[in-house]
């Protein structure tokens, strides 16, 4: 993996009903993992300029809320395959929830980034609220896995799409053994592949220009 590579397989649970199974279960007992689940309450809000600079740019910006904690994050739009996403993935924790293109200035993406944006606003496109039910896992060959378990929504003003999905992350090691967990997850619940990510579906729900051409 390449230093700030994002590099993650996402599954959509056909039924709501199975989020309250999964997260309640043995996720997959034939593997004997090391389960303990971290659950966490995620507000999002998603930006841009008026006339989606960085949407042009084939670039997300967000600012992530749990708690007390504040992260915002650039990613760009990378390659989508077979629901595996792998783009560049940015993050920084903030002490509030102040968001601005500045916080990445001291990051190889900072310059591209202010360029972009060129004194224009940013503002907000939409949001997303949701739990997650987290854990790290260790496979056979020793590459590490987040398993992320979201349930929620997607929300802009009066609009609302719900989120029920699985999250694969490789955080080291074979991008195999990703493909293997969700291989192994499909086989057990009925799961789709997923090629849109939250940031794809929030654009399509708010009427995003370049996406109603699509």
């Amino acid at each position: 993996m390449q230093e700030n590579q994002e590099i993650e397989l996402k599954l959509r649970l056909t039924d709501d009903s199975l989020y309250e199974t999964i997260v309640a279960g043995k996720l997959l007992p034939e593997l004997n993992l090391a389960e303990e689940w971290q659950v966490l309450d995620f507000y999002t809000t998603y930006f841009d300029t008026q006339d989606y600079r960085f949407l042009q740019h084939g670039i997300s910006l967000r600012l992530r809320q749990s708690g007390e904690k504040y992260v915002a994050t650039v990613k760009s739009s990378g390659t989508v395959q077979g629901g595996l996403h792998i783009r560049d993935e940015y993050n920084v924790e903030l002490a509030e929830a102040a968001f601005s293109v500045q916080v990445f200035a001291g990051l190889p993406i900072g310059a591209q980034l202010a360029k972009i944006l060129e004194g224009e606003s940013l503002l907000p496109l939409f949001s997303t609220v949701f739990r997650r039910y987290a854990m790290d896992v260790t496979m056979p060959d020793n590459s590490e896995i987040n398993v992320a378990v979201d349930r929620g929504a997607i929300v802009c003003g009066e609009k609302s799409e719900p989120i029920c999905e699985i999250e694969l992350e490789l955080k080291s090691g074979d991008v195999t053994s990703l493909l293997k967990l969700g291989d192994a997850l499909s086989r057990r619940y009925p799961l789709i592949l997923e090629n849109q990510s939250k940031y794809g579906r929030g654009l399509l729900l708010s009427g995003a220009p370049a996406c109603r051409k699509k």
